[in-house]
């Protein structure tokens, strides 16, 4: 290898590791545990959660249990769709329900409804079904 190619390759080296660095995934900076599920709210405000769905806990638009099998978890387990552009700055996990606090400060919860525990006037479980999550979530009515 000649001098000419030795730093073409350390400046193209150099010049990559910045966008190699902005590929790692975000970190989890916050845990929100359930009865028998778990979410995990990461840095870019996205939420993942796995467990128990029995009641939609997970926000997946079933009551099938996640990462409990294999090919469940990692980039194959969908972030909860909370709709809008609003991310999650807060979470708490409740026996089978979930509340995010947004960045536009909306509180949106999902999972078991009975007692009034989702805050929307809804006394079913909300995201065990289709078109409960994403835009269709209303936010609690505090």
């Amino acid at each position: 290898m000649n001098m000419k190619t030795f730093f073409l390759i350390a400046i193209a080296l150099l010049l990559s590791a910045p966008i190699v660095a902005q590929m790692r995934p975000p970190a989890a900076v916050e845990l929100a545990i359930g009865d028998r599920h778990s979410c995990a709210r990461f840095e870019n405000g996205k939420v993942k959660c796995w467990g128990s769905g029995t009641y939609g806990q997970h926000g997946q638009g079933s009551a099938a249990s996640l990462g409990d099998a294999p090919n469940e978890m990692g980039d194959i387990l969908k972030h909860v769709a909370l709709g809008g552009d609003a991310t999650v700055k807060k979470m708490s996990g409740g026996d089978y329900m979930n509340c995010a606090l947004m960045s536009d400060e909306k509180l949106k919860c999902w999972g078991y409804g009975g007692s009034g525990t989702l805050a929307t006037g809804a006394t079913l479980s909300i995201g065990d079904g289709p078109n409960e999550m994403g835009d269709f979530l209303k936010p609690a009515n505090l």
